[in-house]
């Protein structure tokens, strides 16, 4: 998720945001960039959103799926 979308899921919902933005926001230019300083439940929040928003079941991936991708599929 990049921070535009996740500064869309902070501002609907009234969400925490990422401790280094400054007044809710991302840092100028940054806004396509991946977010960090989230937790695992700070995803998660964010994929049950949304799922809700879209109307489609987003997840995070298990550790089988992560490990399986960050080998290359092998």
């Amino acid at each position: 998720m990049t921070n535009a979308e996740y500064a869309e899921f902070v501002a609907r919902t009234n969400y925490e945001a990422p401790p280094d933005w400054i007044n809710r926001k991302p840092l100028a230019g940054q806004e396509q960039w991946p977010v960090v300083n989230v937790s695992a439940k700070d995803a998660e929040a964010f994929a049950a959103w949304r799922s809700k928003r879209d109307g489609v079941a987003y997840r995070l991936p298990t550790e089988d799926e992560w490990e399986f991708a960050a080998r290359n599929g092998g």
